[in-house]
């Protein structure tokens, strides 16, 4: 449950209501970096240094056990899971570490200036000069770049000293992007910032300090607005109102929450969301400017009350007798007869969810009674609570008694996944990568040959006569080497090989044909995700070690006043006020 009001509350709350600009419901893709590096990130590095400070109530209950062995292992749980929800938090945000959505970081108070530096690095690193007028496009009402005295040559890296020099945040987001520095250039023009226009507070930002901005502001988006206003159009025109996949994501759990019924036909829930998404809509947010307009907004915010509601309940009334002028009488006389009777409320019932849900309904209580029944016709039994106490105690999860061997089953699936043709038809030729790839994970191959192989020389001789092609023909060995090996496995084939296997199980079996340790490609693969996750850390550890005050009030369960006053108290408003809640 703390996961709930500890983290899903806060992020969905800051996705469901109205940004700082106030363009529309719901949060605008740049608000997004400042969720992440504010709240997001730092809240599951926190978690995984101590799951106290983010799951106190958790870590108390564990720490209350008596039994120490079980304490251990729930502590050693809540580690990692701590761990893996870091780790897909992570890989859920690379795209945003990334071009060309790491411009929008050009926002953030603190880490704009160092991702600006570091942007500029990589367009030296493809010869891509701001100094030179071929490189900046001039506006027709644009003659000629302002200040033109103040040069970029500062940032221009010509050795390995000089990027050792540079500063440690720099030093982070340019090893980020470095790599795909081609792309870097692509969206610095495709987004608009090679524009004279804007080169003036390109290079005002440039040599901004990171207290020139306040990183506590309850409105960055609008400080940021203030000092760079041509630099925040184009962001904005470029991605402004694109929707994030979190916020695609509420807006599907708010439909299902709110709309959706199995036993209704498509075509009345899609009536509904429409009628949501339209008049619904625009008339609770004209009672939400009600509201706001009759506020104090010199006294402190605090959540409406029932006299404060009694207007928009009247203007809600008002609404929907307007609303219901163009189903008048003389208007559904003037319809067709055909369409008349089918719109007759006793067709309706026949044709609608109504006589769905109704027997939906008998069937759960004739389902309900009968479960009822079977459960006192047993003996009775004296419960004693004691008893159940001590059992309950002694209990353990499905997921308690196989966390000993946690570690068989990640190998297991690891090797699940190797025992395919895809996995070796990854793999290249050059070098005999590919023929190395299968002795080294497939030890008995040189069996599935006619006749047998043993020798290693001689096994590697063969699968480079038959060359890849061959290999991975649909008849070819290694198909079916191993289509015998997963027969075997599953017991619906005898041992031909000359492995032993008795006494194991299906996985143990497997793990014996296909060698998942002896993996290049998986080694690779590691140190590959591992070097990704390695920049990405280096970032997180820069910019979001700690949780922004305002966050740490919601986890707290203090109001901010920011986000509540979005919310007009309208007792039927689409979206729940959680940060209220929390």
């Amino acid at each position: 449950m703390e996961l709930v009001t500890q983290y899903f509350d806060i992020t969905h709350g800051e996705h469901a209501y109205k940004g700082e600009m106030k363009r529309r419901a719901g949060f605008i893709t740049l608000e997004l970096p400042r969720l992440m590096l504010d709240f997001i990130i730092p809240f599951w590095i926190t978690a995984k240094k101590d799951p106290s400070k983010c799951f106190p109530q958790t870590h108390k209950r564990i720490m209350d056990l008596e039994d120490e062995e079980l304490k251990e292992m729930k502590l050693e749980q809540l580690d990692e899971a701590m761990a893996a929800a870091l780790d897909k938090v992570s890989k859920n945000s690379e795209l945003l570490m990334e071009a060309p959505l790491i411009f929008l970081l050009l926002t953030h108070p603190v880490e704009g200036p160092y991702v600006l530096r570091a942007v500029i690095s990589c367009l030296m690193l493809e010869e891509f000069d701001l100094n030179e007028a071929d490189n900046i496009f001039f506006d027709e009402y644009c003659d000629e770049v302002k200040n033109p005295e103040y040069k970029f040559s500062t940032l221009t890296y010509e050795d390995q000293d000089s990027l050792d020099g540079m500063d440690p945040k720099e030093r982070v987001y340019f090893d980020q992007l470095e790599p795909n520095s081609e792309d870097v250039l692509h969206w610095f023009r495709q987004i608009g910032l090679a524009r004279a226009v804007v080169r003036e507070e390109l290079i005002v930002m440039v040599q901004e300090k990171p207290s020139d901005r306040d990183p506590d502001s309850k409105t960055p988006l609008q400080d940021f607005k203030q000092k760079y206003p041509i630099l925040y159009d184009l962001l904005f025109s470029f991605v402004g109102y694109s929707a994030s996949n979190s916020r695609i994501v509420e807006l599907l759990h708010a439909f299902v929450r709110q709309i959706y019924d199995p036993n209704m036909p498509m075509e009345c829930l899609d009536n509904r969301l429409n009628h949501m998404m339209g008049d619904e809509y625009v008339q609770r947010d004209e009672r939400r400017d009600v509201f706001k307009q009759n506020r104090d907004t010199s006294l402190p915010y605090s959540k409406p009350k029932h006299l404060d509601r009694k207007e928009t309940q009247q203007m809600q009334g008002e609404q929907m007798l307007e609303g219901s002028k163009k189903y008048q009488a003389s208007a559904i006389a003037a319809l067709p007869r055909e369409f008349r009777d089918q719109i007759k409320i006793k067709n309706l019932n026949k044709q609608g969810h109504t006589t769905m849900e109704k027997d939906f309904k008998d069937a759960l209580q004739s389902a309900w009674e009968e479960r009822k029944s079977n459960k006192l016709s047993r003996s009775a039994r004296q419960l004693d609570l004691v008893e159940l106490g001590q059992e309950a105690a002694q209990a353990l999860s499905e997921h308690d008694k196989q966390w000993s061997k946690r570690g068989n089953v990640q190998l297991a699936i690891v090797t699940e996944k190797m025992a395919t043709k895809t996995h070796f038809n990854s793999v290249p030729v050059a070098n005999d990568a590919f023929y190395n790839e299968i002795m080294h994970v497939l030890p008995y191959i040189g069996e599935s040959f006619d006749p047998p192989l043993h020798d290693d020389d001689e096994i590697l001789d063969a699968l480079k006569r038959l060359k890849k092609k061959g290999v991975m023909a649909k008849d070819g060995v290694l198909g079916r080497h191993l289509n015998e090996v997963r027969l075997i496995a599953q017991g619906k084939a005898d041992n031909t090989f000359s492995a032993e296997l008795a006494d194991k199980t299906e996985d143990e079996i497997l793990q014996v044909f296909v060698c998942a340790e002896g993996s290049s490609k998986m080694a690779e693969t590691q140190d590959a995700v591992a070097n990704k996750w390695r920049k990405m850390e280096n970032i997180y550890l820069s910019a979001a070690t700690e949780i922004a005050p305002r966050f740490l009030k919601l986890m707290s369960g203090s109001p901010v006043e920011e986000n509540s006053e979005s919310d007009d108290g309208d007792s039927n408003a689409t979206e729940s006020n959680t940060q209220s809640s929390v």
